[in-house]
């Protein structure tokens, strides 16, 4: 960064690849390492604007041969809100022996209701979880099993049933073959 940059509010640093590199590099040892140590890792992904937030795990396929897990939309994804708790409760329930199918119902994960599992297309994998690829050390053209939990509305319908609250559908893609 050069002196004027230092000395004007203003001013925004140049991009550094070598920085953003060596940045990167961390966090995918971060979580490799919590990956070694307790099985899986949690990301949380905000809302740019032009989505909802979601999160996903990344380490079940590798820890347990179970498809990593994705939610979208129960909150901002904020560390320790709804989204990573429910998260946290699917991968410590997987590391516990738990399966989640596709085509099921799953109970006890968000309050009063069910989450249905479904199935994610992989052409999805690598736009919306494409770090699962970055720390497994594989490329999109690798197939990354994913599952969906999809939560209800107050009155427990799904996204695909006739009556589902309208204002909730696009906090949630349905992200399905």
């Amino acid at each position: 960064m050069s002196r004027d940059q230092r000395s004007t509010p203003n001013a925004s640093p140049e991009p550094d690849p070598a920085a953003d590199a060596a940045a990167l590099a961390e966090v995918e040892r971060q979580v490799r390492e919590e990956i070694r140590a307790h099985g899986f890792h949690v990301v949380l992904v905000q809302s740019d604007g032009s989505g909802p937030a979601y999160g996903f795990t990344v380490g079940l396929w590798s820890s347990y041969r179970h498809p990593e897990i994705v939610v979208f939309g129960l909150d901002d994804g904020e560390q320790g809100g709804p989204l990573h708790e429910l998260l946290d409760l699917a991968g410590e329930r997987v590391r516990d022996g738990e399966r989640f199918v596709v085509g099921t119902l799953v109970e006890g994960l968000v309050d009063r209701f069910a989450c249905a599992v479904r199935p994610v297309a992989p052409q999805r994998v690598a736009e919306y979880l494409d770090f699962v690829h970055r720390i497994a050390g594989t490329g999109p053209e690798v197939a990354v099993e994913v599952v969906q939990l999809v939560w209800p509305d107050a009155r427990g319908r799904f996204p695909w049933d006739a009556g589902f609250a309208k204002d909730l559908a696009p906090l949630q893609p349905l992200l399905g073959k």
